[in-house]
């Protein structure tokens, strides 16, 4: 059985795989969506949609070089068991790490873009690149031991690998209720269980978080309304998840969708995630697209599930995309008016934290004769250009 046989999503290990579909443009976007609507109750159907999808609702002359939406149907699954491995096998070999300087231009730009009305907040995100010598597979059973998610996803297709520990869910849908859980608010882990718990009340009275997660939900809320039933809707707000490394706050927005709604009318309502974009949504995505001049591919995207009557998405956050031997990964965070640009790159720092390397040490050899060091300076230099090469 190869990779490209198989995929992992939650708690199952899918295989047999019996279709494979892409999607380049508006009409073949909808020609997957038929697909799964036609085989969902023949098949277990997995979907990845990248950030960019938006654009084939946008914009339905728009043909993408590479595909947006991919569908994989597979005929079997069984639960997915977990392995211990070897933490010393991975030592990433980063291209380039977290960029400070151009964090700081866009949130600048973010600050006067909010000051003058045009957005509420902003999920700013970047990205950076790494090797590993390290079997992809192998990475992501090391990953899931440090940070196992309910959204996890290993998926691998002939351009691309996709390891996800996304702790979000985008929506889900049983019959005709649908559930949302949007992610705003985050806030670092202690060892120490008692400064641990005080950081975790600090979060849960935060103004800033607060309203952070207040402005999403009523982003949701307005999504939602276009597919929903009239007085249907019902919101929690502010609850705490705890994960190894931090502590983030969501609130559940539901409803009851209106009779005969397909999943491609639920997509065009509500993708992408309003949690990874901001508000006002479609003027946050216009000035995302002016700030961080990529595409985001999978990341901020949505990997999912579709079984019979049911779905379940996640918002694809924590996600490594592997291409051409180069893994990238991406981490970002809301910015509103109060926002402090040193919180929010510690923030970066944090959701970054999965893919810190095994704890070692560099270990150089010297001459020592007559109380001095041989060759002093080339040792030192070699230590900081090791120290460099590891991050």
């Amino acid at each position: 059985m190869t990779l490209e046989n198989y995929a992992i999503f939650g708690k199952y290990f899918y295989h047999d795989l019996k279709h494979t579909l892409k999607a380049f443009n508006h009409k073949e976007s909808k020609k997957c969506f038929k697909f799964i609507e036609k085989y969902k109750n023949d098949f277990y159907i997995l979907m990845l949609a990248d950030y960019e999808l938006y654009r084939y609702f946008q914009d339905k002359n728009f043909t993408s070089k590479k595909a947006y939406l991919s569908v994989f149907a597979f005929k079997k699954r069984k639960k997915f068991q977990k392995e211990d491995i070897d933490e010393e096998k991975f030592i990433p070999e980063f291209i380039n790490f977290l960029d400070q300087d151009n964090y700081k231009e866009n949130f600048i730009k973010v600050k006067e873009a909010i000051s003058k009305g045009r957005v509420y907040q902003i999920n700013l995100t970047q990205n950076f690149k790494f090797h590993s010598k390290m079997d992809s597979f192998e990475l992501f059973k090391l990953l899931l031991s440090r940070q196992d998610t309910e959204f996890k996803a290993f998926i691998k297709d002939e351009t691309r690998e996709i390891l996800s520990f996304s702790p979000e869910l985008f929506f889900k849908t049983k019959k005709r209720k649908i559930f949302t859980k949007p992610m705003k608010g985050t806030i670092k882990r202690d060892k120490d269980p008692i400064k641990d718990e005080e950081n975790k009340i600090f979060l849960q009275n935060d103004t800033k978080n607060l309203s952070e997660n207040v402005m999403i939900c009523d982003l949701l809320r307005n999504d939602l309304s276009k597919i929903i039933t009239k007085k249907s809707l019902k919101t929690k707000l502010f609850e705490i998840q705890s994960h190894p490394t931090l502590h983030q706050m969501t609130s559940s927005v539901q409803g009851k969708l209106k009779k005969n709604i397909s999943l491609y009318q639920i997509f065009k309502a509500l993708f992408p995630c309003g949690s990874i974009t901001g508000a006002p949504k479609l003027e946050s995505i216009k000035f995302i697209e002016e700030l961080e001049q990529r595409d985001r591919g999978i990341y901020c995207g949505t990997i999912g599930l579709i079984h019979k009557n049911k779905n379940k998405f996640s918002v694809a956050i924590r996600t490594l995309e592997k291409q051409d031997e180069i893994y990238t990964y991406s981490t970002g965070s809301g910015l509103v008016w109060d926002s402090k640009f040193k919180d929010e790159f510690e923030e970066l720092k944090l959701k970054s934290a999965i893919l810190n390397p095994c704890d070692f040490h560099l270990f150089e050899t010297m001459y020592f004769k007559n109380s001095q060091i041989l060759f002093l300076k080339e040792h030192l230099l070699r230590l900081i250009n090791s120290a460099l090469k590891f991050n």
